[in-house]
């Protein structure tokens, strides 16, 4: 008995136990048997490649010939020129958004006011309610009014001052390309600027009052006139009338955490007071956003055209 290994082919001799690999190369040996096992010789060939294709070229046929012009083909006129359209600059921008922000601050002084007659009533319904008993309908409309307004005003309120923030981006980026300098602040800074809280009580008159020295400086380009460092009056005005809205209303939020019937009938002429004072700042950002807006574009809608008229003198009369 003999064990043949399959890697050199080395037969060895059964002595005792049969091994499992060989001593010489350490190949794999076969079960003892008496006769040589086939040996297999794996050989790696590439593979076969596709013939080759041979393309016979066809032989063309006699040359086009017509009797007349053909109709079809290229057009005998050039073909126009196609222009790739510019982007809209800041100043297209900005007029763009201020057309979205007029309507928006309109209506959000029309809805605030509507919302402060609302309370209002409200207070003198409570007044009434201390002598006589006041009918249920009465005091419906009452409630679906004020309901009405607390859910509109905030809604109409927050997507005017999304707008008017991408108003103030675009007329700052238009007032430092008419001066030819770039924007100081960045878009992050002006966003949050505007919506952190306590920290939006300074920051956007300080960024209008940054507006206002860049368009004065390029009116005092275009008519070599002297223009003011600070802020005008209408933007004092407006500052104020920001910050004065901003307190009412977290004042509102706090003093109607109270409980007594008579914080409760406080707090609703509070609130009245909240949104004329809110109605009255929106109506100022309006004034801003107009006077901004035309002396970037060079036109002036308050100022009327002159109007020519022709006159002939007295003496004049009855000749030719």
């Amino acid at each position: 008995m003999q064990q043949f290994c399959h890697r050199c082919a080395a037969a060895l001799p059964v002595l005792g136990r049969p091994m499992q690999w060989c001593p010489r190369c350490g190949g794999v040996l076969s079960a003892p048997t008496t006769q040589r096992p086939t040996t297999l010789r794996w050989v790696a060939e590439p593979p076969r490649r596709a013939p080759k294709r041979v393309r016979v070229r066809q032989a063309l046929g006699p040359t086009p010939r017509y009797a007349s012009v053909p109709r079809w083909g290229l057009p005998r006129t050039p073909l126009p020129r196609t222009t790739v359209p510019s982007p809209p600059s800041a100043l297209e921008r900005m007029i763009a958004h201020e057309g979205t922000a007029r309507p928006l601050l309109v209506g959000a002084a029309t809805v605030l006011v509507l919302a402060a007659l609302a309370e209002l009533w409200r207070y003198v319904l409570l007044l009434r309610s201390r002598s006589e008993l006041l009918p249920a309908r009465t005091v419906a409309i009452s409630d679906s009014m004020v309901i009405t307004a607390g859910v509109l005003a905030p809604m109409v309120v927050l997507v005017t001052v999304v707008t008017c923030t991408l108003w103030l981006l675009r007329v700052r980026e238009a007032a430092a390309a008419r001066i030819d300098r770039c924007e100081a602040r960045s878009t992050h800074s002006i966003v949050l600027a505007i919506l952190v809280p306590v920290w939006n009580l300074l920051m956007p008159g300080v960024l209008l009052t940054e507006l206002e020295r860049d368009i004065n400086t390029g009116l005092e380009r275009d008519t070599n006139g002297a223009a003011s460092t600070g802020p005008s009056r209408l933007l004092r005005t407006w500052w104020v009338s920001w910050v004065l809205s901003v307190v009412l209303a977290v004042g509102v939020w706090l003093w109607r955490l109270r409980d007594t019937v008579q914080a409760r009938a406080d707090g609703v002429l509070l609130a009245a007071l909240s949104d004329l004072v809110a109605a009255g700042a929106v109506l100022l950002t309006l004034l801003l956003v107009q006077r901004y807006s035309e002396a970037l574009a060079g036109v002036s809608k308050r100022t009327s055209r002159r109007r020519w008229v022709a006159s002939v003198p007295a003496g004049a009369t009855g000749t030719i």
